[in-house]
């Protein structure tokens, strides 16, 4: 139910009252109050809708950066969230920040572009939760070079890790819910990569 001014006028009314506070209703600091609260209870009705309470999540990437973002947001709507990095010591780093937040994580190592790797990463989340409900790829790397400067061996490690790192994840991560018959993948690009 989207929340009104009235409906927060109520309520500032019946909570002021109770609470023996007394403010003139034409009072700026009365209004604003009304205002704070309904503003309060719409962004707690935008929440519920974005809820993952009970959903498991993977963020590959989820080190640092766009990945440690979306990690920290999908345990804040409530999802477990798994963490796996090529860079261990920051998944251990970003899981530690999650379990703050009450929520289960674990921390995993994992080469995106080792289908093998990627396989076990996958096996562990379900093995751990039971389910993997949402998968986010954002593990990508980005080298800055002239074009006629970049060897070939640079221009293989990029696309091995933003082309092939998908595909592997995706593959995995897709086998595991089409088991269950739901889940959602998400593939995160950007201009930024490190």
């Amino acid at each position: 139910e989207r929340p009104s001014l009235s409906d927060g006028n109520r309520t500032v009314t019946r909570v002021c009252s109770t609470a023996g506070v007394h403010f003139d209703a034409r009072s700026r600091q009365y209004k604003a109050i009304v205002l704070i609260h309904t503003l309060i209870q719409g962004v707690a009705v935008i929440l519920d809708l974005f809820s993952l309470e009970g959903k498991t999540a993977l963020v590959v990437g989820g080190g640092r950066g766009i990945g440690a973002a979306l990690a920290h947001a999908m345990a804040e709507a409530g999802a477990d969230v798994a963490v796996a990095d090529l860079d261990l010591a920051t998944a251990e780093e970003t899981s530690g920040h999650l379990v703050s937040l009450g929520v289960r994580s674990l921390a995993l190592n994992v080469d995106v572009t080792n289908g093998a790797q990627v396989d076990e990463m996958v096996k562990k989340v379900v093995g751990e939760w039971g389910q993997l409900d949402v998968a986010v790829n954002s593990a990508g790397i980005s080298i800055q070079s002239a074009a006629e400067k970049m060897t070939e061996d640079v221009w293989d490690k990029v696309v091995n890790v933003n082309l092939k790192g998908i595909y592997t994840c995706t593959r995995a991560e897709g086998e595991a819910m089409l088991s269950r018959g739901s889940g959602s993948i998400v593939n995160v690009a950007s201009i930024s990569g490190q």
